[in-house]
């Protein structure tokens, strides 16, 4: 369900019986409110759309009701006490686990007694694509694992997530999932002291934790936001200057962090609750100070 295009209940109805019709389908065994927060939620308070949605599961059209979410475990504990659900979709994976309190929130589902969904395990690709240093601890552990796998098998070994989407870009991708999934190994406590080490490293890196989820886009000033946060995050790992320039400045001028007015304007979409205008100052400032030492 788009939950910000929901303004009444007759959206909500309009919207719904329009994807059994895309879908050709007749029912959806697992049906999600898009990317609760603090705010959208509001619009399942509306008059009768929650009734709606239980009414869908009555008749077998919604199989199970859930919801997928970006905010506090505040607002979480909120959402689940207001409303009857089946499930939740968070961002889990062995960054968020503390970076951005995944922990709590898994802990909250778990006591409400429903499963979790897990999304971004890999942290939109960052964890495939970790330091060297960072990746090496990994390889060295398990020579034969992909640095991705470490990723997967952390989410998946999560007693109550029942589901781990991953976003796949390649045949090479796909079949390291079906490998790491059919031949599955549970993480233990040597794996967790691992992943640990590396993660520790790669964090000491400061990369800006943007999943390239394209929520604050498109920018008002036209700034490439996650391109701009792309740029400097592989800077941040390779501690490259002269490839952080290269990249930078293979975006159009309109696009860049200098054209940031601190609108303000992106903060309240992103999930990651990054500082979006104070970053881009910083990366713009980077990029002169590394201009002006070539």
């Amino acid at each position: 369900m788009p939950t910000w295009l929901i303004e009444s209940v007759d959206d909500a109805r309009r919207i719904f019986f329009e994807q059994l019709e895309n879908c050709q389908v007749e029912y959806f065994d697992y049906y999600l409110c898009h990317a609760l927060n603090k705010n959208n939620v509001k619009a399942y308070d509306l008059p009768g759309v929650m009734d709606f949605l239980y009414e869908m599961k009555r008749q077998g059209k919604i199989g199970r009701l859930g919801f997928s979410f970006h905010d506090t475990p505040e607002v979480l504990a909120s959402i689940l006490d207001t409303h009857a659900w089946d499930f939740v979709q968070i961002q889990l994976n062995y960054l968020d686990w503390t970076l951005q309190d995944a922990r709590k929130q898994y802990e909250i589902i778990e006591d409400h007694g429903i499963p979790c969904i897990v999304m971004e395990p890999v942290r939109g690709g960052l964890l495939a694509s970790l330091c060297e240093e960072s990746a090496s601890i990994l390889k060295d552990a398990k020579p034969e694992k992909s640095v991705a796998s470490w990723a997967i098998r952390y989410a998946a070994s999560k007693e109550n997530v029942m589901v781990v989407l991953s976003g796949m870009s390649n045949m090479e991708q796909t079949r390291d999932n079906i490998d790491t999934m059919s031949s599955f190994e549970p993480i233990d406590e040597d794996d967790q002291k691992v992943i640990d080490r590396a993660l520790k490293v790669f964090v000491e890196k400061r990369t800006i934790p943007c999943t390239d989820c394209k929520y604050c886009m498109p920018c008002l000033e036209g700034v490439d936001i996650p391109a701009v946060f792309a740029a400097y995050n592989a800077y941040a790992i390779a501690k490259n200057p002269y490839e952080f320039v290269r990249a930078y400045e293979r975006m159009q001028e309109s696009c860049r962090a200098n054209q940031c007015i601190s609108c303000g304007a992106c903060l309240s979409k992103c999930p990651q609750h990054i500082e979006i205008p104070e970053n881009m100052k910083m990366i713009e400032e980077l990029y002169q100070e590394i201009k002006s030492k070539k």
